[in-house]
């Protein structure tokens, strides 16, 4: 019997428990006070485990007829079958929300209404203002006031520099989220240079060597006059190109100095190679030379080529050509405004085709034997008076009445060139051998 009432006052005590932790969740009680008295509720008291001696096993036998909650402890309780219950009613308990606020406890703890904003703004660690943190810095490292985690520099300065090994370097700086300095990662250095001083350097290398590569993407020296770089040195490379070397051909090195002959050319040579024919332009003015070159070009546009000759198609003066046609221009030369020629002044007599062509050619650049029709422009067949020239010319040609050489060839007589006579006015051919008078034109 002692056994079964101490259950029933276990069972009373859990019961009563339960009730305190709802009345305290109702009324806003601390949960752990009530939770305290629930566990305490499920410890009985030694005393209820007493061992039953005889007497008490005859007390309990007696009593097998009583109702197990009449008893005072119960009735302390109010647990008694005949009271009225006070137990309060759960369906008669108010509704409580999250809405709900609760009243703040003595030490001023808001209620469920007060809501805290946490607040990090550029806090990495330590408390947020309400009750939790804003981060947590790493092992060993404390959180100033300011909320940032204290550090110590892993490295001297802000861009300092060590070489880690012969090809990589790293740097100091703020390489990471903190306020410290702290080695960054490994930076390889590009072959040929190596780590020097924190940097990456290459030392140029040259020795005796007066060009070539210099061991650090540079040059020892550049090479010039056509000379190459062989092992270190400036060199003429032998036999570099063939060009023409008189009438012959021969080998150049890559400076230009001519070696071995390499073939004669009977017909000259020509960019390197021997021609293959003789180039012909005696007594040519222009035109093709018959070896794939030309004897020369027509000076005065719009006059063309005419069987190697520069013939026609500039203005041809009037027949009567008044002396200001022409102008002395005080250096030997006469020019004549109507055909833009310019004339060498005074003649020279007494010599053959041959002499009056390299006399011409003598005399510089664009001088040279002029067309038959050319000296026809000088005749004035106005003029009553030997010579027929009406211009400031002069010379023992003009005055002894000789033909003047041109370089109009003569088309039945190959040895034989044409001529032009200022005491009658009319042309005519004469053998290249004959002595006659010359001016030259340009």
């Amino acid at each position: 019997m002692s056994v079964f009432l101490a259950s029933s006052t276990r069972v009373n005590l859990l019961i009563l428990g339960f009730v305190f932790v709802l009345e305290g969740c109702i009324r806003g009680t601390d949960f752990q006070t009530a939770i305290d008295a629930l566990d305490q509720a499920e410890k009985p008291d030694a005393a209820d485990f007493e061992p039953m001696g005889e007497e008490s096993v005859e007390t309990a036998t007696e009593s097998t007829d009583m109702d197990p909650f009449e008893t005072e402890e119960s009735e302390e309780l109010g647990f008694d079958d005949g009271s009225e219950d006070t137990s309060p009613d759960l369906n008669d308990l108010p509704e409580v929300t999250a809405n709900d606020a609760a009243p703040a406890d003595e030490a001023g703890d808001p209620g469920l209404q007060d809501t805290c904003i946490p607040d990090c703004a550029g806090r990495e660690c330590g408390v947020d203002g309400c009750g939790g943190e804003c981060g947590f810095c790493d092992f060993g490292i404390e959180c100033s006031s300011a909320g940032r985690c204290l550090c110590e520099d892993e490295c001297p300065e802000d861009g300092a520099s060590e070489c880690i090994d012969p090809g990589h370097y790293r740097t100091c700086g703020g390489h990471d989220d903190d306020d410290c300095l702290e080695w960054g990662t490994a930076i390889g250095c590009e072959a040929p240079a190596t780590c020097s001083s924190g940097a990456c350097a290459c030392t140029p290398s040259c020795g005796s060597s007066d060009c070539g590569d210099d061991g650090c993407g540079g040059d020892c020296g550049l090479c010039s006059g056509g000379a190459e770089c062989v092992s270190g040195h400036c060199t003429c490379i032998s036999e570099h190109h063939v060009a023409c070397c008189g009438e012959a051909t021969c080998w150049f090195d890559s400076c230009g100095s001519q070696e071995a002959q390499i073939e004669a050319c009977p017909y000259g040579c020509l960019d390197g190679s021997c021609s293959e024919c003789l180039p012909g332009c005696e007594g040519f003015e222009c035109g093709p030379d018959r070896c794939g070159g030309v004897c020369g070009e027509c000076p005065l546009s719009p006059r063309t080529c005419q069987q190697n000759l520069c013939n026609g198609l500039f203005q041809l003066p009037d027949p009567e050509r008044p002396s200001t046609e022409f102008t002395d221009n005080g250096d030997g030369t006469v020019t004549d405004t109507v055909t833009e020629l310019t004339w060498e002044q005074v003649d020279v007599r007494s010599v053959n085709w041959e002499q009056a062509f390299a006399h011409c050619q003598s005399k510089g650049t664009s001088w040279r034997l002029p067309t038959r029709l050319e000296l026809m422009t000088l005749v004035d067949h106005g003029k009553q008076v030997k010579p027929l020239v009406n211009g400031p010319f002069s010379g023992e040609g003009l005055s002894y009445g000789y033909f003047f050489w041109s370089s109009t060839p003569s088309g039945a007589a190959p040895a034989s060139m044409g001529t032009v006579n200022f005491d009658s006015g009319y042309g005519g051919y004469s053998d290249k051998g004959a002595s006659q008078a010359v001016r030259c034109v340009r």
